[in-house]
């Protein structure tokens, strides 16, 4: 296969580098779907700052509001701009008039923003994790609730899923967000593939009175049921989900055409996986490609390669930037013949793709030129 257009799919290929990536045939196709799935769960379900700690003291809030460089930061957070709101609290951390009483807040905030700039986008930037995790080390913030969710995080986005999990393993039932932790802690969990535990933190994790933790746990433990086979399992936790929330019901109907295809079930997935695509309202961006590639992967069980081969080929035409782009040429360069006329017109997109002259014979067989050569990222 030619080389793939350069794409920022670092995060994706944490995964991708398990065991789970056979790809000679529709095993892999499927698999590969489910490591993505859970992979999308992570950044569609993250952990967030304790209600707690973002409604400082009044004293607190009063002395930071009168900075500039605070509010300006705090209004970049609202907007989704981590690298802004980073340099504006670092100006407020430095200013000179910043009250002792108010420094341990603004700390956590800064090391909050650090996480959040460094998985902003799926290359990332370690040093800033790096920092964040200095921060956190910082005796002043060891009472907040906050600080050893944040502290998982910065492990997290080090990929160091191990030290993450051990953060969150050692907070205390009595924790005002324990839930969260357990919902996170189980993600972790399922990274590391210990999931026999993690499902049991997802049972416990579905007791909190908060419906949004509740789902989540459901989606995912429904999620790992079906990587596991189970799926009258999976369809009894799906069942449990509260449809009252569109973005948890959107990823319910998801795990459902996943059911549908894992079960065998291909036409159903199809139809699933279409009604996704064409209204994907509520739908985050990582779920809502992994329902293209969830179409294409029906498609070719359903025997309707050919649709197949047009959905992935319009999926790399739209998405030129998709960080899930080498798992739709891999699914494409399975479906196409070994023969391919070079004037054939998927032989045709490829060599536009690729940018490069002419292909030699065979050139997508050569030896060595399967999915497993990869490259793969090394947390």
């Amino acid at each position: 296969m030619p080389d793939l257009p350069k794409t920022q799919n670092n995060f994706y290929s944490i995964f991708i580098s398990t065991s789970a990536v056979n790809l000679p045939n529709l095993t892999h196709n499927t698999r590969v779907l489910h490591r993505l799935a859970i992979l999308a769960l992570i950044f569609t379900l993250p952990l967030h700052a304790l209600p707690g700690d973002t409604r400082l003291p009044s004293r607190v809030a009063r002395a930071l509001g009168k900075l500039p460089a605070y509010r300006e930061g705090a209004k970049a957070m609202q907007g989704h701009l981590p690298d802004i709101a980073v340099k504006k609290f670092r100006l407020a951390l430095a200013h000179k008039k910043l009250p002792a009483s108010a420094r341990p807040y603004l700390i956590l905030t800064l090391a909050e923003a650090l996480v959040r700039s460094s998985t902003s986008s799926p290359q990332g930037d370690n040093r800033q994790a790096q920092e964040a995790l200095k921060l956190l080390d910082d005796k002043s913030i060891k009472h907040l609730p906050s600080t050893l969710i944040w502290k998982a995080e910065a492990f997290a986005a080090l990929g160091r899923y191990q030290d993450a999990e051990s953060v969150l393993a050692a907070a205390p039932d009595s924790h005002p967000a324990i839930n969260a932790i357990r919902l996170a802690r189980a993600r972790l969990l399922i990274a590391l593939d210990r999931i026999p535990d993690a499902l049991r933190i997802l049972t416990k994790a579905a007791t909190s009175k908060s419906s949004k933790i509740c789902n989540a746990a459901y989606l995912l433990a429904a999620e790992t049921h079906i990587n596991r086979a189970h799926y009258d399992t999976a369809l009894t936790l799906l069942e449990k989900v509260d449809n009252q929330n569109p973005s948890a019901a959107k990823l319910k109907e998801y795990l459902t055409a996943r059911l549908a295809l894992a079960n065998g079930k291909s036409l159903e997935a199809v139809n699933r996986f279409l009604s996704l695509v064409t209204a994907p309202d509520h739908l985050s961006e990582n779920i809502f490609h992994a329902c293209k590639l969830g179409l294409a992967d029906a498609q070719k069980a359903n025997k309707q390669t050919n649709a197949a081969i047009t959905t992935l080929e319009q999926y790399i035409t739209d998405y030129p930037d998709s960080p899930f782009l080498e798992s739709a040429f891999t699914r494409l360069s399975l479906l196409l013949p070994p023969d391919l006329p070079e004037d054939a017109p998927s032989m045709l997109k490829l060599r536009q793709w690729s940018g490069e002259a002419p292909f030699p014979e065979d050139i997508l067989y050569i030896t060595g030129d399967s999915a497993m050569a990869i490259r793969l990222y090394q947390p």
